[in-house]
């Protein structure tokens, strides 16, 4: 798993290099990285720092520790 939680990306090269090695992406829901992730992994609402955000970033982390199917399906669809 990929956790890239920026509060500033243009083009998510760390996410592109997770995408192509077939990992899930938990990441903000910042420039690139929306464009990027589309439906093939997991955005953080903003802000960045936010009691929102700090909860989906635990919810995120926590449903793809414990899902390996949602895992899979998220590398695959990577």
């Amino acid at each position: 798993v990929l956790l890239h939680p920026a509060r500033f990306e243009r083009m998510p090269l760390v996410v592109l290099e997770a995408m192509a090695k077939r990992l899930p992406v938990l990441a903000s829901a910042i420039g690139g990285n929306v464009e990027a992730l589309g439906d093939t992994g997991m955005l953080l609402p903003l802000p960045v720092g936010s009691p929102e955000f700090a909860a989906h970033l635990v919810e995120g982390l926590a449903q793809l520790s414990d899902d390996a199917s949602l895992r899979r399906r998220l590398g695959d669809a990577a």
